[in-house]
């Protein structure tokens, strides 16, 4: 297992073309899952598409990056199978559609031939990212009819926020976050160690790509601008009382624990249209107790799904 892990990371600092003349071994089996030599290589090249910013970390890093990912999708794909009468992944083509378009808008792509083109050099097509925004999109999917019953909004309250809000001069913060659980044989003390040590050597973006669980980790943590009223009274005490690049000790959250880092802070006089302004805070909060939620299940399953290192 450690020579074909060493002949991976040799491989990673070459062109992925050399991919096919290495022997396709399996890696790790995860019920009747598996994942080979091959799933890291082209699970590298997806995560370096979607993320420029992968390819300059440590191949050590990339390696460990990929196999987590791998792991979470496989133990994903394995409870959608569980939960569904669907045979495949198959997933309804419009709505797919829309995902990819978003997808490649975030990423600066015009149009669905330059996202593509830009897979292709890293020999990715379009039907591979097809494949895995339809198990993500059957995951939340999943979790929505779980758990929806018990997200709990309060709607005349954030009306209210709205409404105090409007026409007047607001923060806003721009947050990055890191989503952990304890790590196996450590206490909280000895992985925020861990993970500190990683942020202060290899930066919060890259430590967030190595620990964090939360869907964020893909763009190094990054939440984007998020208005102060919009956060948890303890996580924005937290924020107020940091200074511009510094991050929070570990905040317990159901189901793990948080790190936040502040890059920026801005002042805004914003007119608001109340009521999408109202829908908009309403989804921010159903999305967040649902992320929550998501996190404590998968752990819950991955705990009882036999993980085998072969």
């Amino acid at each position: 297992m450690k020579i074909v892990r060493i002949l991976i990371i040799l491989f990673i600092n070459f062109s992925f073309a050399n991919a096919s003349s290495i022997e396709n071994k399996i890696l790790f089996k995860i019920d009747n899952e598996i994942i080979t030599t091959i799933d890291v290589f082209k699970e590298t090249n997806y995560l370096m598409a979607l993320n420029s910013k992968i390819s300059e970390m440590e191949k050590d890093d990339i390696y460990n990056i990929s196999i987590n990912s791998l792991i979470r999708e496989k133990i994903k794909k394995i409870e959608i199978k569980k939960n569904t009468s669907k045979n495949n992944f198959d997933f309804d083509e419009v709505y797919l559609n829309g995902l990819i378009k978003n997808t490649y808008q975030k990423m600066g792509f015009k149009n669905l031939e330059d996202f593509s083109n830009h897979l292709k050099v890293h020999e990715i097509e379009i039907t591979d990212i097809k494949d895995k925004i339809s198990i993500e999109s059957l995951w939340n999917e999943l979790i929505y009819k779980k758990f929806f019953k018990k997200v709990v909004i309060d709607k005349i309250k954030l009306k209210e926020k709205v409404i105090e809000d409007n026409d007047r001069e607001i923060s806003s913060y721009l947050i990055s976050e890191i989503v952990f659980k304890i790590s196996d044989n450590k206490d909280l003390s000895q992985t925020f160690e861990l993970i500190k040590k990683d942020i202060n050597e290899k930066g919060f973006y890259n430590a967030a790509l190595l620990h964090s669980i939360s869907e964020s980790a893909i763009n190094g943590g990054d939440l984007g601008w998020i208005v102060d009223r919009s956060l948890n009274p303890k996580i924005k005490s937290k924020i107020n009382k940091l200074e511009i690049t510094k991050y929070t000790d570990p905040i317990t959250i159901p189901g793990g624990f948080l790190i936040l880092k502040l890059n920026n802070v801005k002042k805004d006089k914003i007119k608001y249209d109340i009521d999408k302004k109202l829908k908009e805070l309403i989804r921010l909060s159903t999305n967040q107790q649902l992320n929550q939620l998501s996190n404590i299940y998968f752990d819950k399953i991955k705990k009882e799904i036999k993980i085998e290192k072969l």
